[in-house]
């Protein structure tokens, strides 16, 4: 699932990761015309994520099992973005942070057509459709299952490869008693002395 198991459109029997096969891979990747792999470039910030640049060396070395040579782009997050703004990337390393707990936000800025962070030019119709429905529908469980089934659909077409889902991490005093938020920010009222 590209969204975490806090996040509303959510669905726990969809959020299985595929079966490692490397021989399929290369099987598919022979049937698709290169059965000897190809070259390509992957686009990585290297100072957005946790361990970003660890994370793309690591698909780097994966994809090399089955013959795609990679040539990792590991910049700084302004020059990232820039790229991608222009849509001058065919390969790269995202995040999205759901920060209000509902997934309508990431189908409407990732998976959209033409939507500010589609910068792999996804495109499905039915995807299209089901959240312009989440958008016009106040059913919250209508719009939980609309949501679940626009994800699923973007699942079955491998619109985007999952990696991981990025933890926030808390910490505080034994006497202060916080209420951690999934957006990462910490408001004053959150906060309890005790």
């Amino acid at each position: 699932m590209p969204v975490a198991a806090t996040v509303d459109g959510y669905n726990a029997a969809a959020d299985k990761r595929p079966a490692y096969n490397l021989d399929e891979a290369k099987k598919l990747l022979a049937a698709a015309g290169y059965p000897n792999g190809f070259k390509v470039d992957l686009d990585c910030p290297n100072d957005r994520w946790v361990a970003d640049v660890q994370i793309c060396t690591a698909v780097v070395s994966m994809l090399a099992r089955i013959g795609i040579q990679v040539n990792l782009i590991a910049q700084p997050s302004s020059l990232f973005y820039a790229k991608m703004f222009q849509k001058k990337s065919s390969f790269f390393m995202f995040a999205f942070g759901v920060l209000d707990g509902d997934g309508a936000l990431f189908l409407s800025s990732v998976l959209q057509t033409n939507a500010r962070f589609n910068f792999g030019f996804y495109s499905n119709p039915k995807v299209d459709d089901l959240i312009k429905r989440v958008g016009m529908e106040s059913d919250a469980a209508a719009r939980t299952k609309m949501m679940q089934e626009a994800f699923a659909i973007e699942l079955d077409d491998a619109a985007l490869i999952g990696l991981h889902s990025q933890m926030v991490v808390w910490a505080h005093k034994k006497n202060l008693k916080v209420v951690p938020t999934t957006n990462g920010i910490l408001p004053i009222d959150l906060f309890r002395f005790e």
